[in-house]
Order: structure tokens, then sequence, then C-alpha cells
């Protein structure tokens, strides 16, 4: 997979997540650059997902917050979605800090590229507009 950019499609609207976005974009490339890397290690590989991961549930925790603060109504939809990535991104993280092969670390980043994209374009910008309608942003 190619690097990701960072397009204005990818804007909801409200700088604090836009910029934890780019810095998620950010993380992935990262990632894929030390998977490229003909030097790649599954230490490096490994430091890398774990950082990526522990800005995402950060990330996560800063958006829920967000959409309780302003009684956003598909607040529960929202949660459950970063909470099957939760689940399923530390079911990878154990299998690759088990010792499995850094392949497994291409096959993490890819979906995880994937869901970040389509989370951003398909649920992610309906608090942006939601935002918008109630006059926060």
């Amino acid at each position: 997979m190619e690097k990701l950019k960072w397009t204005k499609d990818y804007s909801v609207g409200i700088t604090q997540f836009d910029e934890q976005h780019k810095k998620l974009f950010s993380y992935l490339n990262d990632l894929y650059e030390s998977l490229d890397n003909q030097k790649n290690n599954q230490e490096i590989v490994s430091k890398t997902l774990n950082d990526l991961i522990v800005y995402t549930f950060i990330h996560f925790t800063d958006e829920e917050t967000y959409m309780k603060k302003y009684s956003f109504p598909e607040l529960s939809l929202h949660i459950s979605e970063h909470d099957k990535l939760r689940k399923k991104v530390l079911a990878y993280q154990q299998d690759l800090n088990s010792g499995k092969k850094v392949i497994q670390a291409r096959e993490v980043t890819d979906f995880l590229a994937d869901w970040v994209k389509n989370h951003i374009l398909k649920t992610d910008k309906k608090y942006g507009s939601f935002s918008k309608r109630i006059g926060i942003i």
C-alpha cells in the first residue's frame, strides 16, 4: 500500500480532530516506512505499531468525550465502532508482540489504514456535520 495522503476530504471541520487524524496518517506512514525499510526488524515494527495503537486509543477517548459533551445522537454507535477496533487491534498487537512475523504487521497496517480512512469519511464526518448544525463550529 502506498503512503496515506491527507486531503481536505478527510476534514471533519474540528481542528483538534483534523490534527489528530493527520497524526494517525503520519503514524501509519511511519509504520509503512519501517516495514519497507531493508533493515526493518521486529522490534522497530512492534514499537511503531504500539505507538500507533496508543495514539489511536487516546484519539478515540478525545472523540468520545467531545461527542458526550455535545450529546451527539449517534454516540453509542460510534463508541461501538471504536470498541470493535480496540479489541481487534489489541489481539493483533498481542500476536505481533508474541513473535509473529513482520508480514502480519503489514496486514495489520493495511487493515488499520483502510479502517481509519473509511471511519473518518463515513463515521467521523457525521459528528462534524452535527457540530455545524448545532453551531459549535
